[in-house]
């Protein structure tokens, strides 16, 4: 990869109070990116700073002072010059942004976002104008052309290395995720499928549920759940549900998890369809759950979708570089 300018890529949903989580979601998706010179991954703003700054922000943290006054004792790098640009896949604080931007005023701000756009709105409107970001890109193709993007890149990750995993099944279906505004459906899924015979565990997180969601195979959760126990729980199973939330378009996480690791999907998402990895024989693309079958599920073959790193993110930060040169 022979990129024209050098990144510092802020990738902080996985940082917290100085350390990094090694497991996350965030990091295992451009974990393709620690070999690439021209690439720095910075997990948060103070990942660098001396550890009593680490621990003073944690005592600010539990006294609710704004930490935006440790911003001074985070020396920049020497590097500042039209080279460089930070990207950054996650919000982080207004102030942190403007700290940068007057450390590194030569620098290209690029802002990539993995989420749907309308459903962070007001918050990110707020941080989208010109002094603060430069670039803007989504992994959505149709929210990039209504929201007037500078890009569009489908959905990207690492694939690692799993194979001393047990991959034994342990359900017939595995779905993980937020509850986000599609419990319903989740819950109409577990129904169906159970009902027909075919074993579910799935892991929802942040749904706000009664005692009529409660389910044996459903396993609810306030808590983070380290992304490479997800992956683990993914290669057990037999194949795995996606349901989009509404208004997504753009590839998610299990979708290109199918397909790196060879699993059978069950998706309501007809975009799956525009991709050259679409097999109907491996992929069932539902409008009402009920068409799923359960030879679908149980049928043993052999799943290859013959991939060959095509969602490395080294295939994103080739096209961001081609964006920024056109500025």
């Amino acid at each position: 990869m022979d990129l024209k300018h050098h990144y510092k890529l802020i990738n902080s949903a996985d940082y917290k109070d100085g350390s990094n989580n090694r497991d996350g979601y965030y990091t295992i998706c451009v974990e393709d990116l620690k070999r690439c010179p021209d690439i720095e991954i910075i997990g948060g703003p103070l990942q660098q700073a001396p550890r009593w700054i680490r621990i003073l922000i944690k005592t600010l943290r539990i006294l609710h002072i704004p930490r935006r006054i440790l911003h001074p004792l985070v020396k920049a790098e020497p590097d500042d010059g039209p080279e460089v640009c930070f990207l950054l896949f996650r919000l982080v604080k207004a102030t942190y942004l403007n700290w940068l931007r007057l450390k590194y005023p030569q620098a290209t701000f690029v802002f990539f976002l993995r989420d749907l756009y309308h459903t962070k709105m007001p918050t990110i409107g707020y941080y989208r104008n010109e002094h603060l970001i430069d670039v803007w890109g989504s992994y959505d193709e149709v929210e990039a052309k209504k929201y007037k993007m500078d890009f569009y890149y489908p959905e990207i990750e690492s694939k690692i290395d799993l194979s001393g995993i047990d991959v034994t099944p342990t359900c017939d279906v595995f779905f993980a995720g937020a509850a986000k505004n599609r419990l319903h459906a989740l819950l109409e899924a577990y129904d169906y499928l159970t009902s027909i015979g075919i074993s579910c565990h799935f892991i929802i997180m942040d749904a706000k549920t009664t005692d009529a969601d409660m389910r044996e195979g459903i396993e609810y959760t306030h808590e983070l759940i380290p992304y490479r126990e997800m992956l683990i729980h993914s290669i057990r199973c037999k194949c795995m549900l996606e349901i989009n939330q509404e208004g997504a378009e753009g590839m998610t996480s299990r979708f290109l998890e199918a397909v790196m690791y060879n699993k059978k999907l069950i998706t309501n998402s007809r975009a799956v369809k525009d991709s050259p990895f679409y097999r109907p024989q491996y992929i069932q693309v539902y409008d009402c759950i009920t068409e799923v079958s359960p030879a679908f599920v149980l049928d043993e073959q052999p799943v290859d979708f013959g991939y060959q790193n095509e969602f490395s993110p080294i295939g994103l930060m080739e096209c961001i570089d081609k964006v920024i040169q056109t500025l």
